[in-house]
């Protein structure tokens, strides 16, 4: 599964199932002194339409947060596992929290460590504040919690939304420190991918395109990338 992110950072995955991550952590973080792990899995869109909200993101939350502190070969203590989303008892992965949360990871980590980022959720473009920087134009976006939609007198940009450009200085503020970072987007602006979908049933759609947010089509200087 490729998201819009995983084509601005080049860096980012997404992987499928779970267990995967047990030749991932295996290989990477064998000799890691800590291991750290953020799992963002936004379901709820309390600013949005009912209509845009998910569910698959609440289950990835209980399921990599479980394996990661139970079953890895290399095992996240709880209190190094930080969860944000619409779960039960957790925060709202809301852009603040976010950032508050990779800048934790960022002072905690050192040398030698193993950082484990997991964002599971709707993820969309916006125009890019500084063209130069992005070939088409567009920011790739994560949407958090309490993302809104773009404002009627400027809607050439989302509240609240994670971007590319802050998840880089997210991930260079950690690789700062000497630690291994692993980065995982499981968001849904990923084309025509589907999720949970029958083989011979209805086919929907997760992406949100950025004129479903209030930002038309005139806000672009290119197209969209096919």
């Amino acid at each position: 599964m490729r998201s819009a992110l995983v084509c601005r950072m080049g860096v980012l995955l997404a992987l499928g199932p779970v267990s995967f991550l047990s030749t991932l952590i295996a290989t990477t973080s064998a000799d890691a002194r800590e291991n750290y792990a953020l799992i963002v899995a936004d379901s709820d869109y309390p600013n949005l339409d009912e209509k845009y909200w998910l569910k698959g993101p609440k289950n990835d939350e209980v399921l990599v947060r479980d394996y990661l502190i139970n079953n890895a070969p290399v095992k996240f203590a709880p209190q190094n596992v930080i969860a944000l989303g619409s779960g039960d008892g957790l925060q709202l992965g809301t852009h603040q929290a976010i950032l508050d949360s990779l800048g934790k990871l960022a002072a905690e980590a050192k040398a030698g460590d193993f950082v484990y980022l997991h964002f599971s959720g709707h993820g969309s473009q916006q125009p890019a504040k500084d063209d130069k920087s992005e070939a088409d134009g567009r920011d790739e976006v994560f949407l958090a919690a309490d993302t809104e939609m773009a404002p009627k007198d400027n809607p050439s940009y989302l509240p609240n939304v994670l971007t590319d450009d802050e998840v880089s200085g997210a991930l260079k503020a950690i690789r700062t420190t000497g630690a291994f970072v692993w980065v995982v987007f499981d968001s849904c602006h990923s084309g025509t991918m589907t999720r949970g979908a029958p083989e011979n049933g209805d086919v929907a759609e997760r992406k949100v395109d950025p004129a479903d947010l209030g930002i038309p089509d005139s806000a672009f200087t290119q197209a969209a990338a096919s």
